[in-house]
C-alpha cells in the first residue's frame, strides 16, 4: 500500500519543483518520512526528514512547517536521541502555545509524550498527553486522526499506579476504534487491555 502514496508524494514534489516552491517541497517530505518510519525503513525516513529540516530551518518554523521537526523528533526517539528530540520540540511547543495554535500544539505534544515515554519518564509523558487532550477537547476534536497515543499513555499511567485513568484512556481508544475502524487500533487494543488486566491482578 506504500506504492500509491509514494507516487502521490512524487507528483506533489514535481508540482512544487515546477513552481520553484522549495518550502512546500520540504514540508511535503515530512509525510514520506513518516510513511517510511512506519514501514521500518528508518534510514530512508531519516534522510527525508533531514533534507526537509535543513530547508525549513532557514526560515520561520511554525504551524505546518513544525510538523517535519516533530516527525524528525519521533525518529530521534526511535533512534535513542532523546536530548535532540527534546531540544527540538520544546521551543515549538512554546511557540504553539504563545500563538494559540491548539491543533499544531496538540500534534507536537503527542510527539513529546512519545519521546518522554521512550525515555522512561512517565510523569512527563502523562503531562504532555494530558495537555494534548485538553487542547483537542478545547477545539472540539474528539478524534485527532494523527493521534496514536492511547496505547503508550496507558502504559505510562500503569507505571504511575493510576489504573483508573488508564482504564479511561483505554475506553477512549476502544470508542475511536468503534467509530472509525483502523488497523493500528485493532492491533493495539488487545495488548492494551491485557496490560490493564494484568495490572489489576488478572493475569489469566
Amino acid at each position: 500500500c506504500l506504492a500509491p502514496l509514494r507516487m502521490l508524494v512524487s507528483s506533489e514534489d514535481s508540482w512544487a519543483r515546477e513552481r520553484v516552491d522549495n518550502r512546500m517541497r520540504a514540508e511535503r517530505l515530512g509525510y514520506p518520512a513518516m510513511v517510511e518510519l512506519q514501514a521500518g525503513q528508518w534510514d530512508l525516513a531519516e534522510q527525508h526528514a533531514g533534507r526537509s529540516c535543513e530547508t525549513l530551518e532557514q526560515g520561520d518554523v511554525s504551524g505546518r512547517s513544525a510538523y517535519v521537526f516533530a516527525w524528525r523528533s519521533l525518529i530521534d526517539a526511535y533512534r535513542g536521541r532523546i536530548d535532540r528530540a527534546r531540544t527540538t520540540l520544546q521551543p515549538l511547543v512554546a511557540e504553539a502555545a504563545r500563538t494559540e495554535k491548539a491543533w499544531w500544539g496538540a500534534i507536537l505534544l503527542s510527539v513529546v509524550g512519545f519521546v518522554e515515554f521512550a525515555a522512561g519518564n512517565h510523569e512527563a509523558a502523562d503531562a504532555a498527553l494530558t495537555r494534548m487532550r485538553d487542547l483537542l477537547d478545547g477545539i472540539g476534536i474528539k478524534d485527532g486522526l494523527l493521534d496514536r497515543t492511547e496505547p503508550f499513555h496507558v502504559e505510562s499511567l500503569i507505571s504511575l499506579g493510576q489504573l483508573d485513568r488508564a482504564r479511561d484512556v483505554f475506553a477512549r481508544l476502544e470508542e475511536r476504534g468503534q467509530t472509525i475502524p483502523r488497523a493500528w487500533i485493532d492491533v493495539t487494543v488487545p495488548r492494551t487491555r491485557a496490560l490493564i488486566l494484568a495490572a489489576a491482578g488478572d493475569p489469566a
